[in-house]
């Protein structure tokens, strides 16, 4: 019995779950249509802050982001995710958060500050995401991937920004 779960945690990581060096792999693989594929399991794939693994927003530590991280930045991306608006203007939402999981709340856990994006609409575009309350949208993104390091009193509040595109 061991033995199988054994082998069911090494397909399991080769098959692009947090840690698995192909999901690091990935994250580099060139897209389709101009836009390179991203998942929430790549970009959980590393830890921020060891000291402080499961924190939202972990203390600032020098050196945190693998490489393979920094090389997103800039790049035009696809990722798929669930989305809680931020601001609400008549017509539509001009800001998200695109986040891993469907618990915008917190009842389960806090999505860790590498499993959720912020997401900007450009030039007055609004998208009409009207989840449920205390719910999400499962939405597909299509835009300009940032990775900054935005630090707030030593803390990291943001590490992501997807300036949108296409929200589908």
């Amino acid at each position: 019995m061991q033995l199988k779960s054994a082998c069911l945690f090494a397909v399991l990581l080769t098959a692009g779950l947090p840690g698995g060096a192909r999901a690091q792999a990935k994250a580099a693989a060139p897209g389709q249509g101009g836009y390179q594929e991203i998942t929430f399991w790549q970009l959980a794939a590393f830890t921020y802050n060891a000291k402080e693994p499961y924190e939202p927003s972990p203390h600032a530590v020098p050196n945190a982001l693998p490489e393979w991280v920094k090389a997103l930045n800039g790049k035009k991306v696809v990722i798929r995710g669930n989305a809680t608006p931020a601001n609400i203007e008549p017509g539509g939402v001009t800001e998200f958060f695109l986040a891993n999981q469907t618990d915008p709340c917190g009842f389960g856990t806090m999505p860790r500050i590498n499993e959720w994006i912020y997401v900007n609409l450009g030039g007055g575009k609004k998208v009409n995401i009207t989840p449920p309350p205390g719910s999400t949208v499962e939405v597909l993104v299509k835009g300009t991937f940032q990775v900054k390091e935005d630090i707030e009193e030593g803390h990291i509040v943001s590490l992501f920004t997807l300036t949108a595109d296409s929200v589908q």
